[in-house]
């Protein structure tokens, strides 16, 4: 692929949007969602069997569509139809929301929003007693700089944490060891 204006490269050594990455954990976590699943729990620390039939989403509008099937309207409902999850993991007892960062930081918005949809899917599908699991999935150096500088209260609304690096580690795809890279970066031409 010979595009100047790229400098020569492919989109991919460009982009630092979160949402091209989760689809390349979504294409992986696909071809073995138990593999996904069990990865997500040996890397977070949380607990819950892997042995339960998982399905994985992507880009998880989960109010909106779940409301839809239904028949039922987010907004009429007083459901947000524009709040998405990166990605998720569902089985019968478990529900984990993965929320990713590539280049920029979680901050106090997304704890609030994260908080408030643990009880807001617990109450829509009726099951309070859904174990609902939270990730935080970011660089090594985002987390390893956290822990130095960041406002707890930032990262305590998620259980477990998962770094792109473990993602890498995991599954040999590039793409993740570059996403592990692209926190706080600069371009190279800087």
């Amino acid at each position: 692929m010979k595009i100047s204006y790229l400098d020569n490269q492919p989109w991919l050594e460009w982009t630092r949007e979160e949402r091209v990455f989760c689809a390349m954990v979504y294409e992986q976590a696909r071809k073995d969602v138990r593999r996904f699943a069990q990865f997500v729990r040996e890397k977070s620390g949380l607990a819950y069997p892997v042995s339960a039939d998982w399905d994985v989403g992507l880009e998880v509008c989960f109010y909106r569509d779940f409301l839809w099937h239904h028949g039922n309207s987010a907004i009429e409902k007083g459901y947000s139809q524009k709040r998405t999850f990166d990605l998720c993991l569902f089985s019968e007892e478990t529900i984990v929301i993965i929320e990713a960062k590539v280049f920029g930081i979680f901050n106090k918005d997304d704890a609030k929003k994260l908080n408030s949809d643990i009880a807001k899917v617990k109450e829509l599908i009726c099951r309070p007693d859904i174990k609902l699991n939270t990730v935080a999935l970011a660089s090594s150096t985002y987390f390893s700089n956290h822990k130095k500088f960041g406002k707890e209260e930032v990262l305590a609304s998620f259980d477990g944490f998962i770094t792109w690096s473990d993602l890498y580690n995991e599954y040999s795809d590039n793409i993740f060891e570059k996403a592990n890279s692209l926190y706080k970066s600069q371009p190279k031409y800087v």
